[in-house]
């Protein structure tokens, strides 16, 4: 729980490139290398993601009031307290933080999936559907939630965004990367029992 502050602090500055469409910082920003407290080097993405944060365990968030029932807890903790309160202080007036949050968390997956080699993306993407067909990434209220799948995961079909993404690094500069990444996320998603 000491490293709290530092997630609220990624996530604040990732969730304000991202909205100022500073897609290059962003990505460079996610690939910033820390030292963790084995001495070994770790993304800040992997180490103070909101979804791969070590303290955002359900099982310590469902403890907090309203939040005993909910898939995601401490993301909602981030969306519904900290975030809301404060998005005005770097978002745009009338930006929907959890549309900002949804949109972060597509944008997580394929900057996560991206270290995986080509090939082997490729590999277990053409595996059949009775299997497991997808790389893991992050999940977060994108498993459940409508808007995601509704509005926003449509954004990530546009050629257009995908080249903005590739040109930034995203998908190591590969629009096709990018496309799998996606498509694996979608898998993720489809695969969870929330739905």
């Amino acid at each position: 729980m000491r490293s709290y502050p530092a997630v609220l602090a990624y996530q604040a500055c990732a969730l304000g490139l991202q909205t100022a469409e500073r897609w290059q910082a962003l990505h460079s920003f996610m690939s910033i290398e820390v030292e963790n407290r084995r001495t070994r080097t770790e993304r800040l993405l992997d180490i103070v993601g909101p979804s791969t944060w070590d303290g955002s365990k359900k099982d310590y968030w469902q403890n907090m009031p309203e939040m005993d029932r909910r898939y995601t807890p401490f993301l909602d903790h981030l969306v519904d307290g900290a975030f809301g309160k404060w998005c005005g202080t770097f978002l745009p007036p009338r930006s929907s933080i959890s549309d900002v949050f949804l949109l972060a968390e597509g944008i997580t997956a394929i900057r996560y999936i991206e270290a995986t080699e080509k090939t082997q993306l490729q590999e277990v993407m053409s595996q059949p559907s009775t299997g497991r067909n997808y790389l893991w990434a992050p999940v977060g209220r994108a498993g459940w939630a409508w808007e995601y799948h509704e509005r926003l995961s449509k954004r990530f079909d546009d050629d257009n965004f995908i080249a903005v993404l590739a040109k930034a690094g995203f998908g190591r500069g590969d629009p096709e990367i990018i496309k799998l990444a996606i498509e694996s996320h979608k898998r993720v998603l489809g695969s969870l029992h929330w739905r």
